[in-house]
């Protein structure tokens, strides 16, 4: 009897988890987690990558931004692969000569016809070259 009571129980909170909105942009595309597997300096050049959590599909446009702590930007985009578990961004590089020495954050952004989503700021280093 407590066996068939347990298996009720994990019928209804199955259920229940099923019925929790996802959250959704103003444009109606679904709200999903971006991080970033890497940034770093290597043989002259700023290298980086990261994945879209939550969603499995080709297309979408990977934005990856560094923030520099004297005012400057780049952007680099790649696009978006569905993986085994997640979207993978292709991984994207630039020569460090054309970016200043100094702090910088990374900013992944994601977006596609039915998700959208940004990382949490990744901090990295340019080093004088």
């Amino acid at each position: 009897m407590r066996w068939a009571c347990g298996v009720v129980a994990a019928v209804v909170v199955v259920g229940l988890a099923g019925c929790i909105p996802q959250p959704r942009d103003e444009q109606g595309r679904l709200i999903v987690p971006v991080s970033v597997d890497f940034a770093e300096v290597s043989d002259g050049y700023l290298r980086a990558g990261g994945q879209v959590l939550g969603v499995i599909e080709d297309g979408g446009l990977c934005s990856f931004t560094f923030y520099g702590d004297g005012g400057g930007a780049s952007r680099l985009t790649s696009s978006g692969h569905g993986g085994v578990s997640s979207t993978e961004c292709d991984d994207v590089d630039e020569p460090i000569a054309t970016l200043f020495p100094g702090e910088y954050e990374l900013v992944l952004r994601y977006s596609s016809e039915g998700s959208v989503g940004e990382s949490e700021p990744f901090p990295l280093t340019i080093p004088e070259h």
